[in-house]
């Protein structure tokens, strides 16, 4: 069976550390991010939150329960797709999640 356990909810909030060297003394010691991919092993790619720019770092602590840009504050639940839901439901909450892992790859490719 697979290891898992460093699979993660893809548009979580990320906290990155800095390092000491590229920080100055009163400077934030991580940075806050969206999860948009993996790299290999315990290696994650990272978009920032305030300049949108990529970062692929391995020292990050998830919070799975904030998704997207939205406001820390704003807490939302990760979407899933019950079998005991009817069809009309699966389908809506399938073309939510592609509409945004659009709008995601989107921002990322206009970043670049």
């Amino acid at each position: 069976m697979p290891d898992v356990s460093g699979l993660r909810i893809y548009g979580c909030t990320a906290f990155v550390h800095v390092p000491r060297e590229k920080k100055k003394a009163l400077d934030d010691r991580s940075k806050a991010c969206i999860l948009i991919g993996y790299g290999s092993r315990n290696i994650y790619k990272l978009l920032t939150k305030k300049t949108r720019k990529l970062i692929i770092a391995r020292d990050v602590k998830f919070d799975e329960s904030l998704l997207g840009f939205g406001n820390f504050r704003n807490k939302v639940e990760p979407l899933y797709i019950n079998d005991n839901d009817d069809d009309g439901e699966k389908k809506k909450t399938r073309k939510l999640l592609l509409k945004m892992l659009r709008n995601l790859l989107a921002r990322n490719q206009h970043s670049t």
